[in-house]
């Protein structure tokens, strides 16, 4: 009799374990506007967050923390500090942010703290035209695209930058055409992960198409139910071309927002238990895109990284089609 109990333990036991391996494995499915995403994935230590396909062995977390506006040593640490708590392992940044240092010096004491290293955070970043920046001799810039993305990597205390992007369209075809050559050296030498643009509009993906060797694997653009109509043919083009599309200002930025205050998108949150903030950030992550929210407030931090609900195809059509 015990010998038999034994037995039945011990396959259970094999089941259990056989089960364990099956359930922590990464698991993906296609998308068929961005490829693969994936759930589960090891490369983002102690997160949830689902990871999108956008190169050769690159996954990006579909929900990252902007840092648009926020500057200085302190506040960076205490968004950054929410930010990794909730789970949050993408931060988007850029030159013009001025922030760079300070996120360099917030990770250093945060990732350590929480057992994360480098390769558990995925960093996004931006090198701006010229013309963009008050100091070109001192701040990166496309004028001198080489040193200024050494320049970035010294700044932010890494080897490598995960997703490396032109914060604009340069305003002459020769530029643009420098300026992508340049961020395809660094793809190929490793030192950005991916590459891509932001702000680009058709034309000028048009454009890169026709000299590139890689083409953008991100795209970063404006969108939200306000500009969802004037943006649909780029929407579109990204999608046919398989450019994946990180959509900014999520949750508006007017004066009073309308977005936030709109009473039918704060009706459809009152349906699903959530706040207007959710339903805007879950319309476009939906629709297969990644977004970047920003927070000052740790509770929002906390909060808008909480998507894990579907709406209703009737419901995104009618916030599709709201302004």
């Amino acid at each position: 009799m015990v010998l038999v109990m034994q037995a039945k333990m011990w396959r259970l036991f094999i089941i259990f374990s056989l089960f364990s391996l099956v359930t922590c494995e990464e698991v993906c499915h296609k998308n068929s506007k961005d490829g693969e995403q994936c759930e589960g994935s090891n490369q983002i230590h102690q997160s949830a967050v689902k990871m999108i396909k956008i190169a050769e062995d690159v996954r990006m977390p579909e929900i990252g923390y902007g840092t648009w506006k926020v500057v200085g040593d302190e506040p960076i640490y205490k968004v950054l500090e929410a930010a990794l708590d909730s789970g949050y392992r993408l931060i988007d940044t850029a030159v013009v942010y001025s922030n760079h240092r300070s996120i360099a010096k917030a990770l250093k004491t945060l990732l350590p703290e929480r057992k994360l290293s480098r390769k558990d955070i995925f960093i996004t970043t931006k090198i701006p035209t010229v013309t963009s920046v008050r100091n070109p001799e001192e701040e990166p810039n496309l004028r001198d695209c080489q040193n200024g993305v050494k320049k970035i990597l010294s700044e932010l205390e890494v080897e490598y930058i995960d997703l490396l992007l032109i914060h604009s369209p340069p305003s002459s075809e020769e530029e643009r055409k420098e300026a992508w050559q340049c961020l395809e050296h660094f793809y190929e030498t490793g030192e950005a992960k991916a590459i891509g643009v932001s702000n680009y509009q058709v034309p000028h993906l048009e454009e890169i198409s026709q000299f590139s060797k890689h083409k953008p694997h991100v795209n970063q653009i404006l969108y939200n139910p306000l500009v969802a109509t004037s943006q649909s043919a780029l929407v579109e083009y990204c999608n046919k071309h398989k450019i994946h599309i990180t959509a900014y200002t999520s949750l508006g930025n007017s004066t009073p927002n309308r977005l936030l205050n709109s009473a039918p998108i704060y009706a459809i949150g009152q349906k699903y238990k959530k706040s207007t903030a959710h339903i805007l950030l879950r319309w476009a992550t939906q629709q297969g895109f990644s977004v970047i929210p920003k927070s000052l407030s740790p509770d929002h931090i906390k909060q808008n990284i909480k998507l894990e609900f579907k709406l209703k195809k009737s419901d995104m059509n009618k916030i599709s089609n709201l302004f």
